[in-house]
């Protein structure tokens, strides 16, 4: 719960500070409510749902990706869906939870863009193993359902994202 309060926050801050922690949302199966944890917060404190990127385990694709990211002005990310029992590791997105600013070099052209880092960064798997330097720049977040069936648990709030959108 901490860990999910200190994303909240992190939200809530990260555009008037120069970095961040990032956060990974992990669970033992599918269903068990990792995504939706991530699209609450982003709903909650920036006002839309959370865009899903996809974990690139080739670092160019990863700067390709962080880069369209920024130049967008998105708030924040998430590495939605990571595959299952990964170890994972990427010096780009080290780079973006630490840096002030993140520089590479645009697609196609001889051309470096800058841009600046300040987003929250998330990502959502199931059974992942942080690797080199993410160990110590993101926070794990454990959900634990406590079914071998989480995708039929039933909620006082039936839809918890229109419920999040309307308070």
């Amino acid at each position: 719960r901490d860990a999910v309060i200190s994303a909240l926050l992190t939200a809530v801050i990260i555009r008037v500070i120069s970095a961040a922690p990032g956060y990974l949302f992990l669970a033992p199966i599918q269903s068990s409510g990792k995504t939706t944890l991530i699209d609450i917060i982003f709903r909650s404190v920036f006002g839309y749902p959370a865009g899903a990127a996809p974990w690139n385990f080739k670092e160019e694709e990863a700067v390709k990706t962080i880069l369209s990211i920024l130049r967008e002005g998105h708030a924040g990310v998430v590495f939605d869906n990571i595959p299952n029992s990964s170890h994972i590791d990427s010096a780009e997105v080290g780079k973006l939870i630490t840096s002030e600013m993140y520089q590479a070099r645009v697609l196609g052209v001889n051309e470096t863009a800058t841009c600046v880092a300040n987003i929250l960064v998330t990502g959502s798997g199931n059974q992942i193993t942080l690797k080199g330097d993410l160990i110590s720049r993101v926070i794990p977040i454990s959900l634990t359902p406590n079914t071998e069936n989480p995708e039929e648990r039933h909620f006082s709030r039936p839809d918890v994202l229109k419920w999040t959108e309307d308070h």
